[in-house]
């Protein structure tokens, strides 16, 4: 069992799995195509889908005596949308996690008196980086496209490889755990 948002849900990752994928595809679908897009095994579908139908998240109608049309019901909408709140939640929080975490870095390094950055590596981090630096730093602290003769700046790394540079080196991703300091700067 699963506790969710304080109540308690009873449904297992296999079954949640067939639950939203049952929500994405409202036409009929048969349980092999449920069993490959789930990757819940053609042997045990057939039991997940009656366990998930006798907990009332969904309903199953006979079209004929080979196919089957299954629907969602209220409480598996709700489920559904409900886990999907909450996933995105979860993302929303994340980012913010992060966006604090290059914030209060940016901040060591404007404070050490660094006014230039050269990101290197590429990473979906960049465009986080880059949101900190125009909201919060403005023109004093900048971003520079290569780091020829610049005497002031920082390398920020965003590649997993740590690397060394011709100045200071940062190298992110040591950086973005819960609890980690986040204002030293490396020689």
């Amino acid at each position: 069992m699963i506790r969710s948002g304080g109540s308690l849900v009873d449904l297992t990752p296999k079954e949640f799995s067939l639950l939203s994928e049952i929500s994405q595809q409202p036409d009929l679908i048969s349980q092999r195509s449920l069993a490959k897009r789930t990757g819940i095994s053609i042997g045990l579908i057939n039991a997940v889908l009656r366990r998930i139908i006798r907990k009332g998240y969904v309903k199953a109608r006979a079209l004929n005596k080979k196919k089957i049309r299954y629907l969602l019901t209220r409480k598996g909408s709700l489920e559904v949308m409900k886990r999907a709140y909450e996933s995105t939640l979860h993302t929303v929080n994340r980012y913010r996690f992060l966006e604090d975490k290059i914030f209060s870095l940016l901040t060591g390094v404007h404070n050490k008196g660094y006014r230039k950055i050269h990101l290197h590596g590429e990473s979906e981090l960049a465009g986080i980086v880059q949101t900190v630096l125009r909201n919060h730093f403005g023109e004093s602290l900048l971003l520079l496209q290569n780091l020829d003769g610049e005497q002031d700046a920082v390398l920020l790394n965003l590649s997993e490889m740590p690397v060394k540079g011709p100045c200071p080196v940062i190298n992110l991703l040591d950086h973005l755990h819960p609890g980690q300091e986040t204002n030293r700067v490396s020689a």
